[in-house]
């Protein structure tokens, strides 16, 4: 695909993802390169532009493999709280991928679920803890959520990933 899509074309469909404008063009671009838009997709998450980091970090849920891995953990920290919730859903769905990311996704996203600023990045943590392997660590940190949280929709993720984990 690279072949028909040039490198530096994909280049430019990333910038384009800095305005809405642009997404709506260069994504679906972006899409059917898949894989081989990855290095500049890759490029992408150390942009200054917070826009292009999220999308780039959006895409990576269904094109991430092994060169991503250090890439998506740097995102859970970035400034920018949509930046961190796409980096979390691409952490946590590991079935959209080829091949599942070797890390520890467990700990990464109880990471975000107990200590994240942002409420949202917080609540699709604890969401993506109930789409994983049933782990004791998650059981275990999902209800200090519910003990400790008051947040309604925080506790409605919390209790929909625990009964996940209770099946």
């Amino acid at each position: 695909m690279k072949s028909q899509i040039q490198s530096q074309d994909l280049k430019e469909c990333v910038e384009s993802l800095a305005t809405p404008e642009g997404w709506r063009v260069a994504y679906p671009i972006l899409q059917r390169a898949g894989h081989a838009a990855l290095d500049e997709v890759l490029e992408g998450l150390s942009h200054p532009n917070w826009r292009i980091r999220k999308w780039c970090v959006a895409f990576m849920d269904h094109y991430a493999d092994a060169r991503c891995v250090s890439a998506l953990v740097r995102a859970l920290d970035d400034p920018i709280a949509d930046v961190r919730r796409h980096a979390v859903h691409s952490i946590g769905c590991q079935p959209c991928k080829q091949t599942p990311l070797t890390l520890d996704v467990i700990e990464l996203l109880i990471d975000r679920a107990m200590n994240d600023e942002s409420i949202r990045v917080r609540r699709a943590a604890t969401h993506m803890l109930g789409n994983q392997p049933q782990d004791d660590r998650a059981a275990k940190a999902l209800w200090q959520i519910i003990n400790k949280d008051s947040h309604p929709k925080l506790l409605s993720n919390a209790k929909w990933a625990l009964k996940q984990h209770a099946k």
